[in-house]
C-alpha cells in the first residue's frame, strides 16, 4: 500500500511538473527544417540543449519517465499483493539507479557535445551516441537478466504453474459438461 501511495504522490508531482514544463518558453524551429543544399532532406531544428531552462526540464522529464517505469516494475513484481522480496527490491533499485545514471551521463555528454567541449568518439560513434547505444541501450538487459534468473522465485514457481494448469483443466471439464448437459 505504501508503494502505491508513493507512486500516486510521485505521479501527482510529475503531472504538475509537466504542466509547468508546458508553460515554459518554447524553442524556435524545434522540428525538422529543409536542408539548404538538398531540398528533399530535412535537418534538425533548434536543440533543447541550446535552451538554458528547457534542457534541465527535459533531463528531469526523462528521469521522471524512468522512475515511472521503475515504479510499474515494482508494482508488477509484488507477488500476490504482498510486499516485495527485499533482495528483489535491492536488485530493482540497483537497476533503476544504473538506468538513471546512464541517462544522466548520456544527457550531460550530449550537452558537452552540443557546446563543442567534448567532441570525442568511442568505437566510431560520437560520445553521446555511444552512451545511448552501450549505456542506455544495454541497461535494460540488467532487468531482463534478473527476470530470467529469478522468474521462478519472484514471478511464478513451477508449483504455482501446475496449480494454474489444474484450475484451467478443471474449468474446461466443467464447461464441457455444461455444454453436454444442454444438448
Amino acid at each position: 500500500m505504501k508503494l502505491m501511495k508513493g507512486f500516486q504522490v510521485f505521479l501527482g508531482f510529475f503531472l504538475i511538473f509537466i504542466g509547468f514544463m508546458l508553460g515554459t518558453g518554447q524553442l524556435e524551429n524545434p522540428t525538422g527544417q529543409v536542408y539548404e543544399t538538398y531540398q528533399s532532406m530535412l535537418v534538425s531544428g533548434t536543440s533543447v540543449a541550446s535552451h538554458p531552462i528547457l534542457k534541465w526540464m527535459a533531463l528531469f522529464f526523462g528521469i521522471g519517465i524512468l522512475i515511472v517505469f521503475s515504479f510499474i516494475m515494482f508494482l508488477g513484481f509484488r507477488k500476490g499483493g504482498k510486499k516485495l522480496n527485499p533482495k528483489l527490491k535491492q536488485s530493482l533499485l540497483a537497476g533503476m539507479g544504473l538506468y538513471i545514471a546512464c541517462f544522466i551521463i548520456m544527457t550531460i555528454v550530449y550537452w558537452q557535445y552540443h557546446d563543442g567541449t567534448n567532441l570525442g568518439y568511442f568505437m566510431g560513434v560520437p560520445s553521446p551516441t555511444a552512451w545511448m547505444l552501450f549505456g542506455l541501450g544495454l541497461a535494460p538487459l540488467y532487468f531482463t537478466t534478473i527476470y530470467i534468473i529469478k522468474f521462478n522465485d519472484w514471478v511464478i514457481s513451477p508449483e504455482e504453474l501446475d496449480e494454474f494448469h489444474d484450475i484451467v483443466r478443471k474449468r474446461r471439464l466443467r464447461e464441457k459438461e455444461n455444454v453436454n448437459n444442454r444438448s
